[in-house]
């Protein structure tokens, strides 16, 4: 149903009375990031030997991941919680090697709040929250409601060719 709500089977001999099953629809908002620091990954990277199965291995001291932190945690992580949602999704606009910094006015990014317990939220609250949780690592600006159109728009903007065919350098020996 175009509301989430639909009629899953009407109870036999009580009458008008229905068993109701309701979808939760995800929420999005949109913001920049300025990743502060460098060896810290935009998404999640698992860990290499173990593939980051429940448990992880030795390898990632049981934790599934090759990096403990990445972008897409500290700012969905925060956002999670304040909304109690089941989990979050992160689109970033474009990729970044783990190596370097991302300044300027940052990096547009959408994140989809699945099954959010609450929809009511201070938006420049959550702004706060997720600044003060990612302190010099991470900082997002600009947060504001969004919809899944723009998590559309981020992959087409990520799947088209941004750089020239041939990139030149410059090298200084000293």
């Amino acid at each position: 149903a175009e509301d989430g709500i639909r009629d899953v089977e009407r109870s036999r001999g009580l009458g008008d009375v229905y068993k109701r099953q309701v979808d939760v629809r995800p929420i999005f908002m949109y913001g920049r990031y300025r990743k502060l620091i460098r060896a810290l990954p935009q998404t999640r990277w698992p860990c290499r030997a173990c593939r980051g199965r429940p448990g992880g291995c030795e390898s990632c001291n049981n934790t599934g991941l090759q990096y403990l932190e990445s972008v897409q945690d500290l700012i969905g992580e925060p956002i999670r919680l304040a909304l109690a949602a089941e989990d979050t999704s992160f689109h970033g606009m474009g990729r970044e090697d783990i190596d370097v910094r991302c300044l300027g006015q940052g990096r547009p990014f959408v994140i989809e709040i699945k099954k959010p317990g609450t929809r009511i939220v201070n938006l420049e609250e959550i702004q706060n929250i997720v600044n003060l949780n990612a302190k010099e690592k991470v900082e997002i600006n600009s947060l504001r409601w969004s919809n899944r159109s723009e998590v559309v728009l981020s992959l087409i903007h990520i799947s088209e060719p941004t750089r020239p065919l041939y990139i030149s350098y410059a090298v200084f020996c000293l």
